[in-house]
Order: structure tokens, then C-alpha cells, then sequence
């Protein structure tokens, strides 16, 4: 049984990562405008280390989803999200919670709604309450 349920997510992260563009810390390296950093995974892993961002593992890469980025910056509004989503949330959870359909947007993904601050905090923050029914 464990070794289908790997399968299956071993499915599911790879279907993940065709669908979603992904930078590794060195694309994001590249992207930064005039950056004098030398090393290639900053400030890819200080933002993550900082909760603006998040990275799933994959192999041994570490990629992140383009979703949070604008113009080579983390988007203000996922560093808020992250913040209000449960602590024991691992890295692909978290993308796949951005990547689903939810019912506090009308059934729009977190990831689609991002231009919806309010909106998408509040889904966030729903995430922690008790299920009912």
C-alpha cells in the first residue's frame, strides 16, 4: 500500500511540475536586475528561508513555482498567504493548495486569485478551521 501511495504522488508532483512553470534559485539569480550576488542560489533561498516564497523538492532540485514572482520579486500578497496557511504545511501541500480549485474563490484556484489579496487571505486563514458536516 505505501509503495502505491509513493507512486501516486510521484504522479501527481510530476504532472504538477508539466503544468507549472518553475524557476530553480539560479533562473531567479539571473532574473534579478544588476544583482551583484555571488552566489547563484541567492536571494532565491533567502526569500524562502524568510516565508516570501516556497520551493517543493523534486529529485534534487529545488523549484519555484513562477506563480509568486513578478518582474524577478516575490508578490507580496504569497508571503501574507504563507504566512496564514497551517505551520506543519509541507512544501507540496502548499502547491497544491495554491494549484486547487477552492470554494471560498468560486471554485478559482488560490494561484488564479492572487489579484484578489482579500479574498485569498481569507481562503488561507478558512484553511486552519474545523471541518463541519
Amino acid at each position: 500500500m505505501d509503495r502505491e501511495l509513493t507512486q501516486d504522488n510521484d504522479e501527481l508532483r510530476a504532472q504538477y511540475l508539466r503544468e507549472v512553470p518553475t524557476f530553480t534559485a539560479a533562473d531567479i539569480h539571473r532574473l534579478m536586475p544588476g544583482s551583484q550576488l555571488n552566489s547563484p542560489s541567492e536571494p532565491a533561498s533567502r526569500w524562502r528561508r524568510e516565508k516570501r516564497v516556497f520551493a517543493v523538492r523534486y529529485g534534487r532540485a529545488r523549484l519555484f513555482p513562477c506563480f509568486q514572482f513578478a518582474e524577478g520579486r516575490p508578490l507580496p500578497v504569497v508571503r501574507q498567504v504563507l504566512k496564514r496557511l497551517p505551520a506543519d504545511m509541507t512544501p507540496w501541500q502548499i502547491a497544491f493548495w495554491f494549484r486547487s480549485g477552492n470554494g471560498w474563490l468560486d471554485g478559482k484556484s488560490p494561484e488564479e486569485a492572487l489579484g484578489n489579496e482579500d479574498r485569498v487571505l481569507n481562503a488561507a486563514n478558512r484553511l486552519s478551521d474545523p471541518a463541519v458536516g
